[in-house]
């Protein structure tokens, strides 16, 4: 596979992995969003029993939800553009590879009857050079 096959590769590899990455944490949010947060303090009389104001616990915290889903969307349409340019850029390596790989099995055998060709020539030659000799003796 030629380098510049290799770097198309990469650069959908990565583009498919950071988007994927961010629609994994789209869901997470909008699912954090929707069930609220869990508490992050104990409530008023409980285990710790102190009824310090600042030991209330964080009941949720705001989530742009609108925000969330327009990157849940976007990250969503760029993982699938990514995989399907990972696939087209994996389809003519290959495609290439193949290409590649007949035009040298094409010179391999031109060169191999080319050879065959010439071992001909030499054993024509040294039959001549045998008929000469024998013409020469007698």
């Amino acid at each position: 596979m030629s380098g510049k096959y290799r770097l198309l590769l990469a650069f959908w590899s990565a583009l498919f992995f950071v988007s994927a990455l961010i629609l994994f944490t789209s869901v997470q949010s909008l699912n954090i969003g929707s069930e609220g947060n869990p508490p992050l303090f104990p409530e008023e009389g409980t285990e710790s029993g102190n009824d310090d104001p600042g030991d209330k616990p964080i009941v949720e915290l705001p989530v742009d939800r609108a925000k969330t889903q327009w990157s849940l969307i976007l990250s969503t349409f760029s993982a699938l553009v990514s995989a399907a340019g990972f696939m087209a850029t994996t389809y003519f390596a290959m495609r290439t590879d193949r290409r590649q790989t007949a035009i040298t099995e094409l010179e391999i055998q031109k060169l191999a009857n080319e050879i065959e060709r010439q071992r001909l020539e030499i054993d024509q030659m040294r039959r001549e050079l045998k008929d000469q000799k024998k013409e020469q003796q007698e």
